[in-house]
């Protein structure tokens, strides 16, 4: 059954501990709270006129005073309510969840007070779903997780964490990972979990290619990668692979979007590697000027050396990109030879052949095909029409 006008559109709580945040600051520390989890608004936005969701953000606060949560109701953002329960951390054992779910409870109060009941419960993140299991049980209503938690892996959390998680699989009427490797991820810590893959959808509004232009076989290869300049993306291995690509004779250029910890190293690295001629290092941009830069841009680099399935990469192939990649996590389910390349991690060889054979063999991308082809999987409307789904199938079941 699809929902449609013949019945109420379904009330649906989306929670979430990641969720985008302009009031922490662009820079220092805090900075990774502005911008982390802007695809699970991706996916609450997927279900507008499909279903009324609400989405709580349950969000770490530095400056809640005296209280152990504060409510900040924003009203309605980009077409969806958003409410933010911002809690104390502390480090007594248990409190900062007291905390949670004292504000969530009241959040609740308020919206039931509004005539608004949710009729399906659907976090992001399994800590978000312990809450879940909680309010699914209280409200008797079907719960649905959405994961997008890499780490879950006994080497990079501890036993009680692993405990939770199987519980919360467990507990769930259905998980949906975003890519069929987290799901075999999530099979291995619970194996009587319920599970379909849901992809991560992108705004195609925003992100679409540029009008063609034929490009001149002796102008540089346009790059571009973005992220957040740690660690785990990678870019310490792409600047070698780059100085590799130059040597050899191939006019390139590369964009860098993004800033954080890393910056000053990798740009030390730049200046050792006699780069500054090729790369750039353009900062924070926001989401429409990352739209922009991709639509200047030949080939997108990702050389992540851990990701799920990366929504930069989604956006790239929107905008028509062919995509370089790592072979990691979901990104080979995302890449093909007509959409791109896939190269080990930390292989610097391997990245500068597979930017030299793109350069090489550019021609043959055909980029309306590549954009096409990501509207068709991973467009707002394509994803939505999922959930609707979903959300029907899950309405349909026996009361719990």
């Amino acid at each position: 059954m699809v929902l449609g006008a013949s019945r109420p559109r379904p009330r649906v709580l989306v929670l979430t501990p990641w969720y985008p945040d302009d009031a922490f600051p662009a820079e220092g520390p805090l900075s990774e709270l502005r911008i982390s989890g802007a695809f699970v608004g991706q996916h609450a936005r997927s279900v507008l006129g499909r279903a009324d969701p609400v989405l709580v953000h349950l969000e770490p606060w530095p400056w809640v005073g005296y209280r152990v949560f504060r409510i900040r109701d924003e009203g309605v953002v980009g077409g969806l309510r958003t409410i933010r329960v911002r809690y104390r951390r502390t480090r007594v054992p248990g409190l900062g969840s007291v905390a949670q779910m004292l504000g969530l409870l009241r959040v609740l109060g308020t919206l039931r007070s509004e005539g608004w009941r949710p009729d399906i419960v659907h976090p992001h993140v399994f800590s978000a779903g312990a809450f879940a299991v909680a309010l699914g049980w209280l409200l008797r209503a079907p719960t649905v997780l959405t994961e997008h938690f890499t780490r879950l892996r006994g080497a990079e959390v501890d036993a009680w964490t692993l405990r939770v998680a199987a519980w919360v699989l467990r507990s769930m009427t259905l998980v949906t990972p975003t890519s069929h490797e987290l799901e075999g991820q999530l099979l291995s810590i619970e194996p009587k979990m319920r599970s379909r893959v849901i992809d991560n959808p992108v705004d195609v509004t925003a992100f679409r290619p540029a009008p063609f232009v034929q490009r001149e076989s002796e102008a540089p290869l346009r790059l571009i990668a973005a992220g957040r300049l740690v660690e785990v993306k990678g870019m310490q291995f792409l600047l070698p692979a780059l100085r590799q690509v130059v040597d050899a004779g191939i006019a390139v250029s590369l964009t860098i979007v993004g800033d954080g910890p890393k910056r000053a190293e990798l740009e030390r690295q730049c200046d050792d590697l006699d780069l500054r001629e090729v790369v750039v290092f353009h900062g924070v941009a926001a989401h429409a000027q990352v739209a922009e830069l991709m639509r200047e841009a030949d080939v997108f680099v990702l050389p992540s050396t851990n990701e799920n399935l990366p929504n930069v990469v989604i956006e790239a192939l929107a905008s028509g990109l062919p995509v370089i990649g790592t072979r990691i996590a979901g990104v080979p389910e995302m890449l093909d030879a007509t959409n791109g390349m896939l190269v080990e991690p930390r292989d610097e060889v391997g990245l500068a052949a597979a930017i030299t054979s793109v350069a090489r063999d550019y021609a043959t991308y055909d980029r309306e095909a590549i954009a096409q082809a990501a509207v068709q999987r991973y467009s707002l409307e394509a994803v939505g029409v999922q959930w609707d789904e979903i959300y029907s199938r899950l309405l349909a079941l026996p009361a719990a």
